[in-house]
């Protein structure tokens, strides 16, 4: 898993309403926040488009929630 990808996931997770809207909604837009040669211009791209469809995400409070990534990484793992 690359950092895009881990920080598309801790956001999807800190949204967990029990509802599959926003994973399904980053996979589907992908193409349109997964462009960038920094990470820091893919999470700009993630906060832009999640800004249009109004999630109501602190994305940066997501990016940087260390038990979120802890949880997503151990689940890879095992």
């Amino acid at each position: 898993m690359d950092l895009a990808a881990l920080n598309a996931s801790k956001i999807a997770h800190c949204k967990n309403d029990g509802k599959p809207d926003i994973l399904h909604f980053l996979f589907e837009n992908q193409e349109q926040w997964a462009k960038g040669s920094e990470i820091e211009d893919i999470n700009s791209n993630l906060k832009k488009i999640l800004d249009t469809e109004k999630y109501g995400i602190n994305i940066d409070k997501c990016i940087n929630n260390k038990k979120v990534e802890d949880h997503i990484l151990e689940d890879r793992i095992n």
